[in-house]
This record gives C-alpha cells, sequence and structure tokens, in this order.
C-alpha cells in the first residue's frame, strides 16, 4: 500500500512539473523577444477618378502582406496588390470612320498591379490592443481598355498602358485576444482597421490619377502565435509521452 501511494505521489510530482514548465512557456510565448514570421490578407477601399476625369467610383484593393516582427518593436517586408474595375457610361473623344467623334455610352475596364516595400513602427502595445503607422513605397502599373459599345458586342478604341510609384502611409490599430495557458485558437487572429492616404510621386499615366484616402477594414492572423502554440503543443507531446 506505502509502494500504491509512493508511486501515486511521484506522478503528481511529475505532471506539476510538466505542467509548470508548459505554463512557462505560454507565459513566455507573447515577450516575442525574437524575430518571427508575418503573413496576413489585405482589401483596400478607395476612390479612384474616372477615365473622364470628372466622376470618382469607389475602388476595392486585394492583396497582401508578409514579412518579418522584429521583437514586436517594427514590422518589415513586402506587399501586392491588384484592382480588376469596369466603369461604365464614360464620356469620351474616340476616332470613327476616320472622324473624331464623342462617345457618351463607352465602357472603360481598369487593371491595376502593384508592389510596395513597408516598414511599420508599433508604438503602442497593450494586452488587447496595438497601435503602428505602416509606411510604403513601391512600383506599379496600370492598364485601361475604352470599348464602344455597339449592338450586342462592342470593339475597343483605345488601349492605354503605363507605370506610377506608389507611396503611402496610414495608421493601423489592431485589437487582438491575450494569450491564456489553455492554447486556444481564437488568439491566432485579430481585428484590424486603418485609414492612410496614396500618393503617387511619378506616373507616365495622362488620364489616371491614384492618389487619395483609403480605409481597410480585415481579420488578421497572428502566423507567430501559431507556430508559438504548435511549439508548446509539441512540448506538451513529449513531456507527457516521457512521464513514467
Amino acid at each position: 500500500m506505502k509502494t500504491i501511494y509512493c508511486c501515486l505521489v511521484l506522478c503528481l510530482v511529475k505532471l506539476s512539473e510538466s505542467q509548470a514548465a508548459i505554463d512557462s512557456l505560454y507565459q513566455h510565448a507573447d515577450k516575442q523577444d525574437k524575430i518571427v514570421l508575418i503573413a496576413n490578407l489585405d482589401r483596400r477601399f478607395s476612390w479612384l477618378k474616372n477615365y473622364d476625369g470628372n466622376t470618382y467610383q469607389k475602388a476595392h484593393f486585394w492583396g497582401g502582406r508578409a514579412g518579418l516582427n522584429i521583437k514586436n518593436n517594427f514590422r518589415t517586408g513586402i506587399g501586392y496588390y491588384f484592382l480588376k474595375q469596369r466603369t461604365d457610361n464614360i464620356q469620351t473623344s474616340i476616332r470613327y470612320l476616320g472622324v473624331d467623334v464623342v462617345c457618351n455610352n463607352c465602357f472603360s475596364k481598369r487593371k491595376i498591379d502593384y508592389g510596395v516595400l513597408f516598414f511599420e513602427p508599433i508604438w503602442i502595445q497593450e494586452k488587447y490592443w496595438e497601435l503602428s503607422t505602416p509606411v510604403e513605397a513601391g512600383y506599379g502599373y496600370a492598364f485601361t481598355h475604352i470599348y464602344q459599345p455597339i449592338g450586342n458586342s462592342s470593339r475597343e478604341v483605345r488601349q492605354e498602358k503605363g507605370s506610377f510609384f506608389p507611396t503611402g502611409a496610414s495608421l493601423s490599430l489592431t485589437g487582438r485576444m491575450p494569450y491564456t495557458y489553455q492554447g486556444k485558437p481564437w488568439r491566432w487572429f485579430g481585428l484590424n482597421g486603418s485609414i492612410g492616404y496614396r500618393k503617387i510621386l511619378k506616373d507616365n499615366l495622362p488620364n489616371e490619377e491614384f492618389s487619395g484616402m483609403y480605409y481597410s477594414a480585415r481579420i488578421v492572423f497572428f502566423l507567430g502565435r501559431f507556430f508559438e502554440d504548435y511549439k508548446i503543443w509539441h512540448h506538451q507531446r513529449s513531456t507527457l509521452k516521457n512521464t513514467p
């Protein structure tokens, strides 16, 4: 009986030591005093001037960012964004049968692609939220095709393409769940909102204007937290397997 009692006590001590080690890992996980990978999808809402130069249209840029989080002091990396947009009933001058005429019901198809390098200092970091100011600069290309409707079909009457150099800065607020000792999956995700301004420094697009305000609202995935949890989970399994 004494032997069984001693074995039970020894097992409890071992389990207690294992749990203490796991808890210690979780307590230090959120400090992130190292370099971790980051990767997130992004969607930006903006307004772009239409080809006719008189009206604006809402535009949705899709893209994503990937890079490194440097000791929770700043993030840096690359990003890519693209836009496909159609605008109906634009007024523009076209050449038809050798004569310049005004088309009142033409439509345009616009495609924009650009990549950026970004730097994002983190100014405030609390338990549930953080405040940062991403800045970026890059290079992009734009294509615009103008079509004239003819019955049930259309014909392309003009094509413009060119490059541009976008820059931008924004104020970003991110909400997140704090670390818990249970390794809950919801702490891998957070909510982010940002508002900023995109400025085109130079371009060779005479009828396009991409500078303007933009805002973003998205769900973020904390890749560093996911890998941290995996390491702790793997350590926990190894510890329990080695427990007699």
